[in-house]
């Protein structure tokens, strides 16, 4: 029956099947809907777009819309379920309300529920020990908990407990299952997960360049010469110039102990010191 009735790109792929499969008719809608590319956007699109013709009566037009609505649910394999059918309508409106290319990624993921669809803002926070994830975000729930939590202390020097959660992560520094810590605040504005050094470890810091050749002598520009007039130096410096034989006339040395307001020797008297201009 199908055989009779199929036409131009339809006929064509029906009639290039095995027969074994031509026989299954869940297996020819399969091909003959990606053939067309009716997948579950170009559905939507329809049911979304589609308007009442001036010949069509309401009945008409509403049995259509009817049909098409049918269509993207079956396409979705929403399956009649109530939670399927949820996600869909969230889920659908949540990309109408975002960027397009940010729907256009989401499009391209297929991505299947809300909570998915929701991007997560992170910062590398190379100072903090302990990666955090904004309550709120994520579903979490106490399948997610590890039964356990941390203690914090920020620059306030107060501590604070802060419950562990395992989430999966998928981010360009890291990807896989990981524990972080949740709070309801996080310091800095729009974001969702502050990524530390737990996680990242020495990911985005400067690693050290170990030489067996180190650059000691590093001149400063002529433009910034006014800004280190002079350079202090302890009598004990003065007293090792003085033993190498260093010839006195390079420097001016002028005498600024009474400029001292603390002792730069260590406890006790004030003691004189030495300032080396240049």
């Amino acid at each position: 029956m199908l055989q009779s009735v199929f036409e131009g790109k339809a006929a064509e792929i029906y009639s290039a099947l095995p027969s074994e499969k031509s026989s299954d008719y869940d297996t020819v809608k399969q091909e003959v809907l990606k053939a067309y590319e009716l997948v579950p956007e170009a559905y939507r699109q329809k049911f979304r777009s589609y308007k009442k013709f001036d010949s069509q009566t309401y009945v008409e037009f509403a049995r259509e819309k009817e049909d098409l609505f049918d269509k993207w649910l079956t396409s979705k394999k929403t399956d009649n379920n109530f939670d399927n059918l949820r996600q869909l309508m969230l889920l659908e409106e949540f990309k109408q309300c975002v960027h397009l290319d940010l729907k256009t990624h989401l499009d391209d993921k297929t991505v299947e529920s809300i909570h998915d669809a929701a991007p997560i803002k992170i910062l590398r926070d190379t100072g903090a020990s302990q990666s955090l994830l904004l309550e709120g975000v994520l579903p979490l729930s106490e399948k997610t908990s590890v039964g356990a939590s941390v203690l914090l202390q920020g620059v306030e020097l107060g501590c604070i407990d802060v419950p562990l959660h395992r989430i999966y992560l998928k981010s360009d520094l890291i990807t896989g299952p990981v524990v972080v810590g949740v709070r309801p605040n996080l310091p800095v504005e729009g974001v969702t997960l502050l990524l530390g050094n737990d996680l990242a470890r020495n990911k985005v810091v400067a690693e050290p360049i170990v030489t067996s050749e180190p650059v000691v002598d590093v001149k400063s520009p002529e433009d910034d010469a006014e800004l280190y007039p002079a350079c202090v130096v302890t009598r004990a410096m003065a007293r090792k110039q003085q033993n190498e034989n260093l010839q006195e006339d390079k420097f001016d040395y002028m005498d600024l102990s009474d400029t001292f307001i603390a002792d730069i020797e260590g406890p006790g008297k004030l003691r004189k010191g030495y300032y080396k201009t240049t």
